[in-house]
């Protein structure tokens, strides 16, 4: 797998400020094919993303989703359209942010 994420550095940055904006992101790893250098030019992008440990994580994401989407998209020039947990079910098919995919942001030192 490569490590080199399929973005251009201009939109990877503008996430990263959008995401430095959102205080209940802690960190995101980019999973899918931009991640694994296969992307399209019509390709989204995936995020795993993990929340401030002191709220309600899947509470959280549903409440901000929509607009998460939206504003991420326009930040980064690019579709966004999935999320999915850092914390959701270890055998779970989308739970590949340590383990495949790639840091894009984190506020954790």
């Amino acid at each position: 797998m490569t490590t080199k994420l399929d973005l251009p550095p201009a939109s990877l940055l503008q996430l990263q400020a959008y995401m430095t904006a959102e205080p209940a992101i802690m960190r995101a790893w980019a999973i899918g094919s931009r991640a694994r250098g296969r992307a399209r030019p019509d390709s989204d992008l995936d995020l795993t993303l993990e929340l401030a440990p002191d709220d309600e994580q899947l509470s959280v994401l549903i409440d901000n989703v929509d607009r998460w989407k939206a504003e991420m998209t326009i930040a980064a020039g690019v579709v966004v359209k999935d999320f999915w947990l850092e914390t959701d079910p270890k055998d779970s098919k989308y739970n590949r942010g340590r383990r495949c995919g790639i840091l894009i942001f984190s506020r954790i030192n």
